[in-house]
């Protein structure tokens, strides 16, 4: 009975590995175990000291030498507006205690811009209106935002604006051409040494160009006049001798 008791006693302190879950390398930079090689004993995943490991509701470990990892970013400032503080922190990871473990905190003062309650910057001059003639147009005017990144939420309501704007003159109308009239009758009746041609007009009056705006209306392009051969006619007969 008294060797049972011995050896009760004797198992527990045997057993000084734990059962870990095991990983080919640990990452210092980010504190992270990289590719998961499964569960074995801390001891003989640690054979390799680049391994990592990670016990049952721990955090992941170093196989490793004691080492403190880089320091981390500048947290951002405590405070939105005015005087603050920013911190970065560094960890210890691998087997055993690491020097300067108590050096893991850094702290410096920041400063904050405060937020105005109105970050518009003037609104800029009207633009010029959209149309320069008759009516239906819109001027339009614009302004920025001015205040720091931080606090553009300080630019409440839009950031540009419309007006409408009268027209300050009348459009000039530009002509355009009314329908061909019809061909007149052919110059001749037959064809002699010249052929008969006939003709047909048109007017710039659909519509008429306009004179009393300014500027005025611009003229129809092309000719009002056309002219074609009457080649459809006979030959003139040849005189007769008495």
């Amino acid at each position: 009975m008294e060797v049972l008791k011995v050896l009760l006693v004797l198992v527990p302190l045997l057993q000084l590995s734990e059962c870990v879950l095991c990983f080919a390398r640990f990452d210092l930079a980010l504190g992270r175990c990289d590719e998961e090689l499964g569960e074995v004993d801390e001891d003989d995943c640690c054979l390799n000291p680049h391994s990592g490991f990670q016990a049952t509701g721990g955090v992941c470990q170093s196989c490793g030498p004691p080492v403190l990892s880089p320091w981390s970013p500048w947290s951002e400032c405590s405070v939105l507006c005015g005087d603050g503080v920013t911190q970065r922190r560094r960890k210890c990871f691998g087997i055993g205690e690491c020097e300067d473990a108590e050096d893991n905190l850094q702290t410096m003062p920041c400063n904050n811009t405060c937020c105005n309650e109105e970050g518009w910057a003037p609104w800029l001059p009207w633009s010029s209106c959209s149309v320069t003639c008759a009516g239906g147009g819109v001027k339009r005017r614009e302004r920025e935002c001015s205040a720091p990144p931080q606090c553009l939420s300080s630019c409440s309501g839009a950031s540009q604006e419309t007006e409408a704007c009268p027209a300050l003159s009348t459009c000039p109308v530009h002509g355009g051409w009314a329908l061909w009239s019809d061909w007149s009758l052919c110059s001749g009746s037959c064809i002699d040494v010249a052929v008969p041609t006939r003709r047909r007009h048109r007017s710039c009056s659909s519509p008429a160009p306009s004179k009393d705006t300014a500027p005025q209306g611009t003229a129809c392009p092309g000719d009002p006049l056309q002219s074609e051969s009457c080649s459809h006619l006979p030959n003139c007969p040849g005189e007769r001798s008495c």
